[in-house]
This record gives C-alpha cells, structure tokens and sequence, in this order.
C-alpha cells in the first residue's frame, strides 16, 4: 500500500495532494493518508478557512471522488488532533499514530 503523508494546508499543496492521492487510485493502487501539522485543520468538520481555489482545483471534492473509485483510508494525527483541540473530522478513517501508519504502508510520500 502507498503511503501519503500530508502535513501542509497551503491550497495548492493540498490539490496536488488530492491529485497525486486519485492518480495512484485510478491506477489500481491503494492508498493510505496519515494527516498530520496544519493540514489536521484542513480535514476539521468545524471549516477550513483557507483561500479559495477555483472549482477545478477543488482539493475536498478530487479527494471524495478518489475514495470512492478506490481504497483509500485517511488517518488523523492524534497528537495534533489534541493539540488543536480538534476532535470530528471529515472524509477520516480514523485517529491513530504514526507509527501504527508507518507499520501498514510500504512507501512514503510526503506533501
């Protein structure tokens, strides 16, 4: 399984993340996400306030679709979770740890 670890919530950063995510999965490949530093933000049921990106660069909507096609699990830090007092997230899989992460994919990307 590939491995994606996104950590950045800058919008261009996460529409490549969302891209290279839907590209491996229209290819066949499983992917597994593990969020972590300010892109937890990003992924928080409470918003995102980051500056919009036209529609065909809309990161959440590229990424949905991505699950749908494929296997996709997106994993939330717990630590930052805690540390920005962040507890419902959206389009997640789950909340676990790193290292639990590292233990499931075979190589890493990092955005």
């Amino acid at each position: 399984m590939q491995g994606v670890i996104l950590e950045a919530d800058e919008p261009e950063r996460l529409y490549a993340f969302a891209t290279y995510v839907a590209t491996l999965v229209a290819r066949g490949e499983p992917v597994a996400v593990f969020v972590t530093g300010r892109a937890v933000k990003a992924f928080s049921r409470q918003g995102y306030a980051g500056p919009d990106l036209p529609e065909s660069m809309d990161w959440r909507r590229i990424l949905a679709d991505a699950k749908e096609l494929g296997e996709v699990k997106i994993y939330i830090c717990e630590t930052v979770a805690k540390a920005y007092g962040v507890s419902e997230f959206w389009l997640a899989d789950g909340v676990g740890s790193m290292f639990s992460f590292l233990e499931n994919v075979n190589s890493v990307v990092v955005f």
